[in-house]
């Protein structure tokens, strides 16, 4: 991102005052101009980024690490940066930005956000895969690696998210001792109880029989009542208009009738198909409850899942 013309000023006349400070007051043993400049510069940016500026933040990170490439908090930097892009939803930059974060003390926090960044954008298998490369680089009990140590209950989780129930019971179930045992122990028993359902094929067989009452089954009554309604109104008048024309001989009324009569067959049809759909979406918004019910109990900010949720290094 292009800095302002008054980020630009500001650098010019530090750098200038920077040059032309006293000797009296000399840089510490070992740090020059470029590094303290560039101190003031990540410290600006540390302001700007928790003043909730993220874009501008950037501009003054890679400030800091051009004067000082080589500095102590390389690291810290670069994961303020790819947090940075992930604050301003640039999801795609964020992952490449963590996946720059090389030093052992944030690499495995950095391949945590990286999953993370993965589910809020809604690749909830993207962010498995990261958090099973995890949970798989450093095998039980884990204790140098706090981020791994979470993994396999935040996998959980991602799956609660998607509402896939039966996944997020099979990951809490695999967490291993520790202290996201327990409550994982719990929620593996709770996403696994039966949920009401309905049998799409009894749906589609009982509306086959009286247009709406798959629906009525489904406990769509709305679907179910313009369902019997318009085959019972187009079924009806097909008729009526067959057997008058049939009578009397009016071939007008004979096709009239056939066009109604193949409007009610295609209205069957799609309450046949309504009912197959209803008893589908019975199930799909019952698994939908029910994870959103877990997720809450599942949720900890400790697991940093969101972007609200981090405590920066």
């Amino acid at each position: 991102m292009t800095p302002s013309l008054v980020s630009i000023a500001f650098v010019l006349v530090f750098a200038g005052l920077a040059q032309d400070a006293p000797s009296a007051d000399p840089a510490p043993a070992g740090q020059g101009v470029g590094a303290r400049d560039a101190t003031t510069a990540r410290a600006f940016a540390d302001h700007l980024l928790e003043s909730g500026d993220p874009f501008n933040a950037l501009t003054w990170y890679r400030m800091a690490l051009f004067l000082e490439p080589d500095r102590p908090d390389a690291d810290v930097i670069r994961f303020r940066m790819a947090y940075a892009y992930e604050a301003g939803r640039r999801w795609e930059a964020a992952e490449v930005a963590y996946g720059q974060v090389l030093g052992a003390d944030l690499a495995d926090r950095a391949t945590y956000r990286i999953a993370a960044v993965d589910a809020q954008a809604g690749r909830p298998e993207d962010a498995d895969r990261w958090l099973a490369l995890l949970a798989d680089r450093h095998p039980a009990p884990r204790p140098d690696s706090p981020w791994a140590e979470r993994a396999p209950y935040a996998r959980g989780v991602v799956a609660l998210q998607s509402d896939d129930l039966e996944e997020a019971s099979r990951r809490f179930a695999e967490v291993p001792e520790g202290p996201w045992r327990t409550r994982a122990r719990s929620l593996a028993d709770a996403a696994a109880v039966r949920l009401p359902s309905r049998s799409p094929l009894l749906a589609a067989s009982l509306s086959a029989v009286v247009p709406g009452a798959g629906q009525f089954y489904a406990g769509h009554v709305g679907d179910g009542l313009m369902a019997l309604a318009a085959s019972g109104v187009l079924g009806v008048w097909s008729y009526t208009l067959l057997r008058q024309g049939i009578e009397q001989d009016r071939a007008w009324e004979v096709g009239l009738g056939g066009v109604v009569g193949g409007m009610c067959t295609v209205t069957w049809s799609s309450n046949v198909v309504g009912a197959w759909r209803g008893a589908r979406r019975f199930g799909d918004q019952e698994a939908r409850e029910r994870a959103s019910e877990l997720l809450a109990e599942a949720w900890d900010p400790a697991l940093e899942l969101s972007v609200e949720d981090v405590v920066l290094p």
